[in-house]
């Protein structure tokens, strides 16, 4: 019997101790959301308009809500009223909401007003403030893609006076939104004539390293759903191979990267460089080793005025041409 009460006295303190252990633990570590950084608000309720834009909704008939963007009209949109305009598309990175850009709308102002870079417009796009990589999340409740795709395109193109043609239809973006550039551009080459791939966050699963290892963790979860097959039909490598024949001799394509710790990023932005070599692919490809901060600041303050003369020098059909009557103000390359 004495045996007995000891045993049982001796269950309950291990009892006890396993008891205060687990109380002690930590909490299991919260699964990746696309939701990290704030709330995923398809209308910005920062109605506050940044130097040269405009802030703006429209209705997605998507989502069956409103969208807000924000938009640079070029200085002679309202005084001529005949003229069509090319249109890029910027892309922020995550976290960020289309003002994330904007500052940048000034800088390109002041080049059109002294011509040092013909006039287009450009709309800063809501890719919201999470990991969305401009792809629809795996779950179908945040279609990023398609509200561009189907919904906001078609917008400005009916709203504003675009030349609504892939040869005067781009794409840019930084950091995630590089990522979305490059991703968007390559799988509908049928819409977009340039890409502007700006420090693309190229994340993948043999990617080494603590920061790469950590971003592709939360990537892989939140917007693709740990869904390999489904990361691998949404990589910018794929779809620049499944679509080389509709890409070659077809887009301006530019990819700028900087020296990141590890250097990681300039590496995946080699590995797509060479990729487009193997395909025939023409591109053009910089790397700024004297940007050593993941910032499009200095990226812009590296290359200058070529942020945005880039694109009227090298396109056909990229500079401003008049819609009805009088002469084109379009330069001939054709």
């Amino acid at each position: 019997m004495k045996r007995t009460a000891i045993r049982i006295a001796w269950m309950s303190l291990l009892a006890a101790i396993v008891t205060m252990a687990a109380a002690g633990q930590a909490p299991a570590a919260k699964k990746p959301s696309l939701d990290q950084y704030g709330p995923l608000n398809w209308v910005d309720p920062n109605h506050s308009e940044p130097e040269a834009t405009h802030y703006k909704t429209f209705h997605s008939n998507t989502i069956n809500a409103d969208v807000s963007y924000l938009i640079y009209l070029p200085p002679d949109y309202e005084t001529h009223k005949a003229t069509r305009y090319p249109v890029m598309y910027f892309l922020h990175g995550s976290g960020g909401t289309p003002r994330a850009g904007a500052p940048m709308a000034a800088r390109q102002d002041a080049a059109i007003r002294a011509h040092r870079a013909d006039p287009f417009i450009m709309v800063y796009v809501n890719g919201l403030a999470g990991d969305t990589m401009y792809c629809d999340s795996r779950d179908g409740k945040f279609p990023v893609e398609t509200v561009i795709v189907k919904d906001l395109i078609p917008h400005i193109d009916a709203s504003y006076r675009t030349i609504a043609k892939r040869e005067s239809r781009g794409v840019e973006g930084f950091s995630m939104g590089g990522f979305g550039t490059a991703h968007l551009a390559f799988k509908y080459p049928e819409l977009f004539g340039v890409a502007s791939i700006e420090a693309p966050a190229l994340l993948g699963p043999t990617l080494q390293g603590p920061v790469p290892v950590r971003e592709w963790g939360k990537l892989f979860v939140a917007a693709m759903g740990s869904d390999m097959d489904y990361y691998k039909a949404n990589d910018p490598f794929t779809l620049a191979v499944k679509n080389a024949e509709a890409i070659r001799d077809r887009m301006l394509i530019r990819i700028e990267t900087h020296w990141t710790e590890g250097d990681w990023q300039s590496g995946r932005c080699e590995d797509l460089h060479k990729l487009l070599v193997e395909q025939r692919i023409p591109h053009e490809f910089y790397y700024l080793p004297n940007v050593k901060v993941h910032s499009r600041t200095l990226i812009m303050d590296a290359i200058g005025d070529t942020a945005f003369t880039y694109f009227s020098t090298q396109l056909p059909v990229w500079n401003v041409t008049k819609h009805a009557g009088g002469a084109s103000r379009a330069k001939s390359k054709q």
